[in-house]
């Protein structure tokens, strides 16, 4: 881009000691002439020289030309980097990125937590009172850095019926290396939602037992 940026430079220089110099020596007496430069020879007429000119114009747009073509060239490159399958570059770090879809996705396990506690609410009395701490293990699998989320696909059936469920997207609530710093787990702070006697239920009157929270409408139809 210099090297581009020097000669530009030196051409416009050159074409402009062409074209505005005076010559030496004493001035013919003024007569009626073509249009000419300021400054420039009087056997020099504005359109004699545009030939010299042209040559000009041509090899400063080759010289821009040439640098538009480095930086393409960068930006192509950026973009190869940009395509590696299952990392995405952002601020020019390598992160994990759509590691699993959810045609394909990873199937991980629910496992107890040693450091927070699974439910991390009190009961007040409402059927959506529970906001609970679930942990994941992925065996060091899906790899994650904070403030990113992941997609969680329920088994179902949902409340249109569809086994599995639709994907739902959580925010981690984990650091990278998880709540038990050993990179092989994930922790969502998710709000348990329990619609009782409403249009949907997948759990009809008499059907419904405790959770491990123990909460249970048995009398009720509910949806979990």
């Amino acid at each position: 881009r210099t090297v581009a940026a020097a000669a530009v430079t030196g051409l416009c220089a050159y074409g402009a000691s062409q074209a505005f110099v005076a010559p030496s020596g004493a001035f013919a007496p003024l007569e009626p002439q073509a249009q000419c430069l300021r400054g420039a020879s009087t056997a020099a007429p504005l359109g004699g020289n545009f030939a010299g000119w042209v040559g000009v114009t041509a090899a400063v747009a080759s010289a821009a030309a040439g640098a538009a073509a480095v930086r393409a060239a960068a930006v192509a490159r950026g973009a190869t980097a940009v395509k590696k399958k299952g990392v995405r570059v952002v601020e020019g770090k390598e992160i994990p990125w759509n590691l699993f879809m959810p045609k394909a996705p990873y199937q991980g396990k629910v496992v107890p937590n040693n450091v927070h506690p699974h439910t991390l609410t009190q009961d007040t009395g409402d059927a959506n009172w529970e906001t609970t701490h679930v942990t994941f293990d992925h065996g060091g699998n899906v790899p994650y850095i904070e403030g990113q989320s992941i997609g969680v696909i329920a088994p179902g059936p949902d409340k249109k019926g569809e086994t599995p469920a639709k994907i739902r997207l959580y925010s981690i609530a984990s650091s990278a290396v998880g709540d038990e710093q050993s990179s092989k787990t994930v922790a969502l702070c998710v709000k348990r939602v329990v619609e009782v006697d409403g249009e949907y239920a997948n759990r009809e009157v008499g059907e419904d037992k405790p959770d491990k929270a123990g909460t249970g409408f048995p009398d009720k139809k509910v949806y979990r």
